[in-house]
């Protein structure tokens, strides 16, 4: 990361926020881009993700370009940006200590930990009204 946080300067520079238009329209496949390989663009966008983390700046992203129209529709295009999404998931759902953070679970499995949460708590209670009687 060190070497990251070089290229891009902005440790020295300490900025307030980042915005980051990442493009798809560098993919090898692309008719005016023709540079980055699909998982070098997953690499960019990881990268960029993460020095946003390590210096705890604003991040406002959003996905751009892409013109590999095939006769089949966009997909290719959509893969590429799903791959930028899937890179700041797995960067920002984790903490500091690389361990998945609570507000970066699917929403089921938050409403599941709350849901034994309250059957424990309810559990204990209804142990201590036993100890009583």
């Amino acid at each position: 990361m060190t070497r990251c946080r070089k290229f891009w300067g902005l440790e020295a520079f300490n900025p307030d926020v980042i915005l980051y238009q990442s493009g798809a329209d560098v993919h090898v496949n692309d008719p005016y881009g023709e540079c980055l390989t699909t998982e070098q663009m997953y690499e960019r966008d990881i990268r960029m993700f993460e020095i946003a983390k390590r210096l705890n700046v604003k991040l406002a992203w959003n996905l751009a370009g892409g013109y590999q129209i095939e006769a089949d529709g966009i997909d290719k295009v959509l893969n590429l940006h799903l791959n930028t999404f899937k890179a700041c998931a797995k960067v920002y759902a984790r903490g500091n200590d690389g361990q998945e953070t609570e507000e970066a679970k699917p929403e089921e499995s938050r409403a599941e930990a709350e849901t034994q949460t309250e059957i424990k708590e309810a559990s204990s209670e209804e142990a201590g009204e036993e100890d009583k009687d």
